[in-house]
């Protein structure tokens, strides 16, 4: 996300005005820019001199647009648009998802996560409005919504990822959204409309990542993100960006999944610890250990543990709950094997596995099988196809798993311990099942 120069296109057009004006007007210089920037959106985000450049014409990147008419519009008390400072600046490569269309989410989303992730951190609470005209959305559609939210977030977090299980949580997102376009209700209720979108689209959005649809799971928790930000609730919003950070490690983005996790703490920076927040500091683990930054990582994976030992009641929401300390052992474990430090990651990995117990199959499949990982580079072939013999439980539709699977049988097949034999015969087996 730095920008050395915040070069994306010259003006022909000469000096920036609009720009011009503003900061002489605030009695900025570029430098006092520069920083009030860093300061939203994370140190580093940009160098010193790149307002320099577009004072002179030089237009900066999609997100820097919006940001910089956000801190002159704030500082100057009035409403300074894009546009004024930027004319005819909509590119392909905007954020555009029709969220709360009559007829659903846009088909396809040309966007970038880190865009949607800086309008959702520097964009005041949009608070949806009352509506008047159209059928009455009474109590009972409100809790028949929710205890949809509730039924699919249970049945994804039991493992199902099946693609009929992504259509109806498609189908009840875009019945939400039509009751939000076409119904009649109050300011109470049209808030809670967007909340209940805001999780189904989420929920979608993560079935999408586990099928590894990751331009479709992109565009999902960006319709979230949209719908979040109209509610007000910074805990939700700060986890659907680091979701999106996610998708963007599993997709081997990493230096993109780490500017949205530095945006998802900044965003929920002043709130009181809670799972979330110890998931997002896992996340950033991950993205130290695959940079091979152990100092950092364990900074990271130490301050995961406080964040969840010292969440109150409160704080715990039905999107959060799933994150318990087997859990943060399992994520921590994955990052020492990215590391390389073998005994480390087979002890977490296994304190994990066993802290899950029987709940979320899915993801203790995915530790044993870091955990059968783990062994065979430490040569314990007979333990590592215990593990790996282990994950072999349905997981019907996870896409991660098959992968993790499929990777494992290559490993096993190098063997020829009797062992490693039987599981590259068993891992085969299960994938032509599964």
């Amino acid at each position: 996300m730095r920008e050395t120069c915040g070069v994306a296109a010259v003006s022909t057009s000469g000096d920036n005005a609009v720009l011009v004006d503003g900061l002489a007007r605030l009695g900025w210089s570029p430098d006092r820019l520069a920083r009030e920037i860093n300061r939203v959106c994370g140190p580093g985000t940009i160098s010193n001199k790149a307002p320099y450049h577009w004072m002179r014409g030089v237009k900066p990147r999609v997100p820097m647009r919006s940001v910089v008419a956000m801190i002159l519009s704030e500082h100057l008390c009035e409403t300074i648009d894009v546009n004024d400072l930027w004319p005819s600046t909509r590119t392909p490569s905007d954020v555009h998802v029709v969220w709360s269309s009559a007829d659903g989410p846009a088909q396809s989303w040309f966007g970038d996560a880190v865009v949607a992730a800086i309008d959702w951190l520097v964009t005041p609470t949009r608070r949806p409005a009352q509506r008047h005209d159209g059928p009455p959305v009474d109590a009972a559609m409100l809790a028949a919504l929710q205890d949809r939210v509730d039924q699919l977030r249970a049945l994804g977090e039991g493992g199902d990822g099946s693609p009929l299980l992504t259509e109806w949580g498609i189908h009840d997102l875009r019945w939400a959204q039509r009751l939000l376009v076409k119904g009649s209700y109050d300011k109470e209720t049209a808030l809670a409309l967007v909340r209940v979108i805001a999780e189904l689209a989420h929920l979608v959005g993560w079935l999408c990542a586990h099928a590894n649809q990751w331009e479709k799971a992109r565009k999902y928790l960006a319709i979230g993100l949209d719908a979040v930000a109209r509610s007000g609730d910074r805990g939700l919003g700060g986890y659907i960006v680091a979701c999106l950070g996610y998708v963007c490690l599993r997709a081997g983005e990493t230096d993109k999944a780490d500017q949205l996790l530095k945006i998802a703490r900044k965003g929920c920076a002043g709130l009181p610890p809670s799972p979330g927040l110890a998931l997002m500091a896992t996340r950033q683990a991950q993205v130290h250990a695959l940079r091979g930054e152990l100092g950092p990582c364990r900074s990271r994976v130490d301050e995961a543990a406080r964040l969840l030992a010292g969440a109150r009641p409160a704080a715990i929401t039905p999107w959060n709950s799933w994150i318990s300390s087997a859990v943060l052992r399992g994520e921590a474990g994955r990052a020492w094997l990215d590391l390389g430090l073998l005994d480390e990651a087979e002890r977490d990995l296994l304190a994990a596995v066993g802290g899950l117990g029987d709940g979320l199959p899915t993801m203790r499949a995915l530790y044993l099988a870091s955990l059968a990982e783990a062994r065979l580079r430490l040569g314990r072939i007979g333990g590592a196809a215990d593990a790996a013999l282990d994950a072999l439980t349905p997981h019907r539709d996870s896409a991660w798993c098959r992968a993790r699977l499929a990777r494992l049988g290559v490993a096993f097949a190098e063997s020829r311990e009797v062992a490693a034999r039987e599981a590259v015969l068993r891992i085969g087996e299960w994938l032509t099942a599964n």
